[in-house]
């Protein structure tokens, strides 16, 4: 009896020391490079596009959890991203949000919140605010 309980108290805590914190969450529909649209929002409601700004803007994210942001084609940041999960406050349920290292907003472009890729044409990253900004990328051709 004694042996049975030791190996049951062997596997739990061998279970135990596995968290969901050590596992990578995919970012495969992430991978690429995305044209950065528009940012929109906030409290008093505003819009910034390429034209606007006068600029064009992409993100590159790698398989690696690696991005860069390059402005007119000149690489102007770059470093590491995570991905964890938080609970959206447009959905109500756990959620990707992504997170660039020494980033929030660039130019007015969301770089830490709730992340959504579509049909792997586009992607947004809402910063998961009520009276919140977020913005709008395409996959670069």
């Amino acid at each position: 009896m004694k042996s049975i309980i030791f190996v049951l108290l062997v596997v739990i805590s061998i279970s135990s020391c596995k968290s969901e914190d050590d596992a990578l969450i995919d970012n495969a529909d992430l991978v690429g490079t995305w044209d950065w649209v528009q940012t929109s929002g906030g409290l008093i409601y505003f819009k910034e596009t390429p034209e606007t700004l006068g600029k064009s803007i992409t993100l590159s994210f790698s398989n690696n959890y690696k991005f860069q942001i390059s402005q007119d084609e000149n690489e102007i940041l770059s470093g590491n991203y995570t991905i964890t999960y938080k609970k959206s406050i447009y959905t109500g349920e756990m959620a990707r949000f992504i997170e660039l290292s020494d980033a929030t907003i660039y130019t007015g472009i969301v770089l830490r919140g709730i992340v959504n890729t579509y049909e792997n044409t586009s992607l947004t990253i809402n910063d998961n605010n009520h009276d919140g900004i977020g913005s709008v990328f395409i996959k670069a051709q």
